[in-house]
């Protein structure tokens, strides 16, 4: 049990190092490091000869047959080989970590969450650095003599009115952008996790990096978040000095780091601000996703696959290969698979609302707000294919796992 409990802290630190090539068999280091822990977690669990009930069960069934399927008719192979990896393993995973750990590990997963990160600020560190004074951005970039390779179309996220947006180590800036919020919030309201100096020095720099992505989503889920509590709160805030100074924090720094460039400032508040729906295609994509999806028996019952929508035409837009809302992506792509999947999902929401409504544990409350965050931004982007938001819910699944019940195999 101590061996699997080392690798699936293992598997969380290491979450982080997905941009670095190192591969053998055609498998990061990450991965690798994932399917071990799977097999050594499996192999444990069924020497223990009992498995613990609850809802996670119905919920990474669901998600393992579901990956199957689609697979299995994704039109998009390419596409469809990673996707299909990242959800066995994480319905594999599931199963492992709430039946490896209990509720009292909870505390040190959280902190395991925050420390997987200290590679981010470095990283952004690096890439700001090598922007600026390094001659650019390039396909191919050394971090101290360990080779990154970037995707051409993640060099193009990256820019914006010739200013850099912080991606790294995830594949897009509305990701980082989420992760970095979803670390603030865990400092925030959670003050036992590190030394004071720590959570301040931590919250001002994942904060810096948030703004430096450039995007609105990991921005509006956290400010979103923030607000339900204080409109749900019959008190003050316990913490009040601490919102503040992060909001402070949250709309000051840009001021501060681009005063001579305006036009980067312009653009990035033009963003929160102007937002034509029917002109977005963060409202459009998904949309037509829909469309899609009861255009068609087969498409209604079984989903199109991974990835498929890139062969495919939109009614109002041009599709990529996800709908620009992950709930929307689930139900397409798996169908009446991924509907069920959704629907523990919201299970999910509303057991959190609750939680952050009752104010009855401090530590339910900080697990509900993480993953109200991360349901948001659900809707604003796709975030479930982000080994971040993946050990998100596993933490959600150990801390509420309702029915402690043993069955016998």
């Amino acid at each position: 049990k101590k061996l699997v409990k080392k690798m699936c802290y293992l598997c969380i630190i290491f979450s982080s190092f997905q941009c670095f090539d190192l591969k053998f068999f055609g498998l990061s280091l990450f991965q690798i490091c994932l399917i071990i822990t799977s097999l050594i977690g499996m192999i444990y669990i069924i020497q223990k000869q009992y498995i613990i009930r609850g809802d996670y069960l119905c919920y990474s069934v669901l998600m393992f047959i579901s990956s199957f399927i689609a697979v299995l008719i994704s039109t998009n192979p390419s596409a469809a080989k990673g996707y299909f990896l990242l959800d066995i393993i994480f319905s594999i995973l599931i199963i492992v970590y709430v039946n490896v750990f209990s509720k009292r590990d909870v505390y040190k997963l959280l902190r395991m969450l925050i420390y997987s990160q200290i590679i981010t600020i470095f990283l952004s560190i690096f890439t700001y650095y090598y922007f600026y004074y390094g001659g650019g951005l390039h396909v191919g970039i050394n971090f101290f003599n360990i080779p990154i390779i970037l995707d051409p179309d993640l060099i193009r996220r990256m820019q914006a009115s010739s200013q850099i947006r912080l991606s790294l180590p995830y594949f897009s800036p509305p990701q980082l952008s989420v992760v970095m919020s979803i670390c603030i919030y865990i400092l925030i309201k959670y003050r036992e996790l590190f030394k004071k100096n720590v959570r301040y020095f931590l919250i001002i720099v994942f904060s810096l990096i948030l703004i430096l992505t450039g995007s609105r989503t990991g921005i509006i889920t956290l400010v979103l978040v923030l607000l339900f509590e204080f409109l749900t709160r019959k008190k003050t805030f316990s913490n009040k000095k601490m919102n503040i100074f992060l909001l402070s924090v949250i709309f000051f720094i840009p001021l501060v780091l681009n005063l001579n460039d305006s036009l980067y400032i312009q653009k990035f508040l033009n963003r929160m601000v102007n937002i034509d729906i029917l002109s977005d295609r963060h409202f459009l994509v998904p949309l037509d996703g829909l469309i899609i999806w009861v255009s068609n028996i087969r498409y209604f019952l079984f989903g199109i696959g991974y990835g498929s929508s890139i062969n495919m035409v939109g009614a109002h837009t041009f599709l990529p290969e996800y709908f620009l809302n992950s709930f929307v992506t689930i139900i397409v792509e798996k169908g009446l698979l991924g509907v069920s999947i959704v629907f523990y999902q919201l299970k999910m929401i509303i057991n959190s609302c609750k939680n952050l409504i009752r104010k009855d544990d401090n530590l339910r409350c900080v697990v509900s707000g993480v993953f109200l965050i991360v349901a948001i931004s659900f809707v604003f982007y796709e975030m479930q294919h982000n080994y971040f938001i993946m050990f998100v819910y596993i933490v959600y699944f150990i801390l509420f796992n309702k029915k402690g019940a043993i069955i016998n195999e």
